[in-house]
């Protein structure tokens, strides 16, 4: 019988700014923020916690050093990618700091969990460079983890919203053989969405995750927003390779929320 090795949370887009008091479609992405750090402490332990990008809002110094401190929280490993709407250099220079990283890979128990940029400058799609790619299959093939968790921020296959199908990882196809090429690659984890999403193919996992502020709705043709709560990841991971999964979502949705049509 396999036995559960690391318990992860996944924490994505929650999208802060320098101000704490300035909102994002009508939502404080601060204070939501906040209250889903309140529900990660008490669904504790976690072995390590997952930021897969879209960190802070306005790509400033202050929000990734108010971010970075939060973290140290925990007491775990916290490894941060970057999103569409981060500083790749400010990420570099303010998320590296005690328990807080941005490591390339981490090796934990059997797991490896292998981190891309797939962030294009001056753009809300994405892609891999060819020095992402090569990475990622060097780090495959060049360990001795028995299995392999990918993160990312963008989506790297269309998950059936018109409007945010077009800002997937540009080259996900390829990407998405490379790893279903590769047995020890069980799941790709990645943010960006604002939903919940698990999609099977053939023995790969993809899970896209809620975002810590507002939720886009599932299936919309343009952009639109769900009067759903924010929530945040739980991802068990098995020593026979197996992940089972749930989200965890507060329990209201945010004060303040606009649906309007507009996008951010």
């Amino acid at each position: 019988m396999s036995d559960v090795q690391l318990r992860v949370a996944q924490i994505t887009d929650p999208h802060l700014f320098a101000d704490t008091e300035k909102r994002l479609k009508g939502v404080n992405t601060q204070q939501t923020f906040d209250a889903i750090l309140e529900q990660v402490a008490q669904q504790t332990p976690f072995d390590l916690i997952l930021m897969t990008g879209d960190l802070v809002h306005d790509e400033t110094i202050e929000g990734y050093q108010r971010l970075c401190r939060q973290m140290q929280q925990f007491g775990v490993p916290v490894y941060c990618l970057p999103g569409n709407h981060d500083e790749g250099r400010l990420i570099g220079e303010q998320l590296n700091n005690g328990f807080v990283h941005t490591r390339r890979a981490a090796h934990h128990d059997d797991w490896l969990f292998v981190f891309l940029d797939s962030s294009i400058p001056g753009s809300a799609a994405g892609n891999l460079s060819d020095d992402e790619m090569l990475a990622l299959e060097e780090r495959i093939n060049g360990n001795d983890a028995q299995h392999i968790l990918v993160c990312v921020h963008h989506n790297p296959l269309p998950v059936g919203s018109t409007w945010l199908d077009t800002m997937t990882i540009r080259n996900g196809d390829s990407f998405a053989r490379l790893c279903q090429h590769h047995p020890k690659v069980r799941g790709i984890l990645f943010g960006h969405i604002h939903q919940d999403y698990l999609h099977q193919v053939k023995d790969l996992q993809l899970i896209g995750s809620p975002s810590t502020c507002i939720q886009f709705k599932v299936g919309s043709h343009d952009f639109s927003l769900e009067a759903l709560a924010p929530g945040f990841r739980i991802l068990e991971l098995f020593d026979d390779g197996r992940i089972e999964t749930q989200v965890i979502r507060l329990d209201t949705v945010p004060e303040g929320l606009e649906l309007t049509p507009e996008g951010y």
